[in-house]
């Protein structure tokens, strides 16, 4: 059944946009200025590396592994730098570390955005330290009217959930402002693929045999969609939500 059709309640209708949206939902645009949020980003390269090698087939030499997760991580890069070159540069960019200490690949991403927006207009969160009167103080600097928080990063159905519900609080923005980018983020599932519109899914799905990756990808994108109402809930109006 698509995702759209089984909320029931008002909470539920409050569910974050994605793009591109869950399955049976209106294709939504962002309006207004643009505040860009990468959370965790490099995650499954470094903090989750080993839970990372642990998904690909166990015949694949730990070697060949590694080189598919380093690859991985470049790919991504390109991907957010993409990402940002093509923002407007009157936008804003926030980013939230999960790394203890200034990670390399981190800084140039950092650098990029500030080359992109200018340094007034980009935040960086280090691991452990969200605050949220710093973040309102920063959403602070924005213009009033119309704005959309588009969010990505590493996990989709994890870390940027629960993120995404952070920041909107802090900025005084309403959940149907956010927009999660499925395209330009890391999902990982333990115990099954993650979202199939990550670029490191649709390389999982492609080791696959052809006549099966239409299957494969349809159950996996289904299941990640389940996965992300749930956390988006929780998230949301959850015990430990900030609403």
């Amino acid at each position: 059944m698509a995702v759209c059709a089984v909320r029931a309640n008002a909470q539920a209708t409050q569910i974050f946009r994605t793009i591109p949206p869950l399955g049976g939902c209106k294709a939504e645009k962002p309006n207004g200025s643009r505040v860009y949020a990468a959370v965790h980003p490099y995650y499954s390269y470094t903090v989750g590396r080993s839970e990372e090698l642990m998904r690909f087939p166990q015949e694949m030499p730990l070697e060949e592994r590694n080189a598919r997760l380093d690859r991985q991580a470049r790919m991504m890069r390109s991907v957010w730098e993409g990402l940002i070159a093509k923002a407007p540069e009157d936008g804003f960019f926030i980013m939230v570390s999960c790394n203890y200490g200034h990670l390399a690949e981190e800084q140039k991403l950092l650098s990029f955005a500030k080359h992109r927006f200018g340094r007034d207009r980009v935040m960086y969160i280090g691991m452990a330290s969200y605050a949220e009167r710093e973040v309102a103080e920063f959403g602070g600097r924005m213009p009033k009217g119309d704005r959309s928080l588009l969010v990505f990063g590493e996990y989709t159905s994890r870390c940027v959930v629960d993120f995404a519900a952070k920041l909107l609080v802090a900025l005084r923005m309403g959940a149907e402002e956010v927009f999660v980018l499925r395209r330009m983020s890391v999902d990982s599932d333990t115990v099954d693929l993650g979202d199939p519109y990550s670029p490191p899914e649709r390389e999982r799905i492609e080791l696959s045999p052809p006549d099966e990756r239409s299957r494969i990808f349809q159950r996996a994108k289904d299941a990640f969609e389940e996965r992300f109402v749930e956390r988006s809930k929780d998230a949301l109006f959850g015990p430990f939500s900030n609403r």
